[in-house]
């Protein structure tokens, strides 16, 4: 019981103290300095351009490392990798640079994104 008082008051009395006028505020802990990917993963358009470019060089086991794969995709990795090079240098015309290069990508446009039916009944995002 006695313990459970002294706990008590050193927690008010901390409170107390902060309310005082001049009373310095505890300082926060320092902030752990951001490590940066060292495949360029922190934006959508580093992302993209460092797995067309593994890719393309045919470095597979850097390139399925900016997949996300269940354990039965992981047994045909390197096909998946593949094929979605393939696919992304098929269908996507757009040139790299018009990717975000923000960390948080540009949520602002998906908000205002169109959806598009195509004639099979599949729906797609236009921009």
């Amino acid at each position: 019981m006695m313990i459970s008082r002294v706990i008590l008051l050193l927690a008010l009395s901390r409170a107390a103290i902060a309310q005082l006028p001049g009373a310095e505020a505890p300082k926060p802990a320092a902030q752990q300095p951001q490590v940066e990917d060292p495949l360029g993963r922190g934006t959508p358009r580093g992302t993209i351009t460092g797995f067309t470019e593994a890719v393309h060089r045919n470095d597979f086991a850097t390139a399925i490392r900016y997949l996300q794969l269940n354990d039965a995709q992981r047994l045909n990795a390197d096909t998946l990798a593949r094929k979605l090079s393939q696919l992304m240098d098929r269908y996507y015309g757009e040139p790299v640079q018009s990717i975000d290069a923000s960390p948080t990508g540009a949520l602002e446009k998906a908000a205002g994104a169109s959806t598009t039916t195509d004639a099979s009944g599949r729906k797609w995002r236009r921009w």
